[in-house]
């Protein structure tokens, strides 16, 4: 956990005496579901400076004190994800901390959360967030750990921004494995408590498929994907061309820090390749996805292809 900035501007929140993080004055932002992009209008900063909702690029904004706040594209996606205010004190608290990466939120303990609060400058207590803010944050990092283990690999920074939106995030706020998560993380129930054993991954068991197995185990179709015409489309479109890539355990394309560790493994993650290749070649229909096919055409390097389209799709959102 970062370490924590003795210097926050002075904020008219409650004293020790209520520290249970009741005040009154916030108004989570509650945007509709679409894009990440946008929040329910403009909020305003303790300093009178409007923000937008926006996840790309870097943010800033103003404390009550008149110090200009940076944040990254990633931290201000959890913001808005969380639905957080502007003038929150958990805002306020996560720029104190000076959180840029999303490592410094995803190595931060369930535990840890009673313990959030700002400081004034002279280093004394100032305010404790919400309650309300503090259940919303616990809802994130039991929703980042899900779909890592969901997909069977770790989630970066732009996978976070592109892949997780409000209303995914809302329906597992919503949801009975969300407050089962929240018990076991609390210690309230065992971790088998949800009753299914999950199936091995294909990283698991890649080393013990060949190539026969691979083929025959599940009916992949090249029209199982949809066409990515546009740019600015590359979050939604991703969203179902991840999920279906699962579908067909072929996701290991995109995980771009696999590689193979055996023969076998090889020979599998090649087909893989040659079958997602054949999948960009049809439904890559932009002026970089179409290059990127052809650049990557020798070798038919589907995992390749999407580090880069992805890294172009967030480079382009971020401009």
């Amino acid at each position: 956990m970062p370490p924590k900035k003795s210097s926050s501007s002075s904020r008219s929140e409650p004293m020790p005496g209520s520290t249970s993080g009741t005040d009154g004055t916030e108004t989570p932002v509650t945007g509709d579901g679409g894009s990440p992009g946008t929040t329910a209008g403009t909020s305003t900063g303790t300093g009178g400076v409007g923000t937008t909702g926006a996840t790309a690029g870097t943010s800033t904004g103003t404390s009550a004190g008149g110090t200009t706040k940076t944040r990254t594209p990633v931290i201000k996606h959890i913001i808005y994800l969380c639905g957080f205010s502007e003038d929150s004190t958990m805002v306020a608290y996560m720029d104190q901390e000076q959180w840029t990466d999303l490592a410094h939120v995803t190595t931060l303990l369930i535990d840890d959360i009673k313990d959030f609060h700002t400081v004034r400058r002279d280093g004394t207590y100032e305010a404790s967030p919400l309650k309300t803010h503090c259940r919303m944050f616990k809802c994130f990092l039991l929703y980042y750990k899900w779909r890592c283990d969901d997909m069977s690999t770790i989630l970066h920074e732009d996978d976070v921004v592109l892949l997780f939106t409000r209303t995914l995030f809302l329906e597992y706020c919503g949801s009975a494995r969300c407050y089962q998560d929240i018990k076991v993380a609390e210690g309230l129930a065992p971790a088998t408590s949800h009753g299914v054993k999950s199936a091995p991954s294909i990283t698991e068991s890649l080393g013990a498929l060949t190539v026969q197995e691979f083929r025959r185990g599940v009916k992949r179709d090249k029209s199982h994907y949809d066409d990515l015409k546009d740019d600015k489309y590359f979050s939604s479109w991703n969203r179902g061309f991840a999920a279906t890539a699962r579908m067909h355990h072929t996701h290991l394309v995109l995980d771009e820090t696999y590689s193979p560790n055996s023969e076998e493994e090889y020979a599998v993650f090649r087909e893989m390749q040659v079958f997602m290749y054949a999948v960009f070649e049809e439904h890559l229909k932009t002026g970089k996805g179409k290059s990127l096919v052809s650049q990557y055409e020798e070798h038919h390097d589907a995992q390749s292809i999407y580090r880069e389209l992805k890294k172009h799709a967030l480079s382009s959102t971020a401009a």
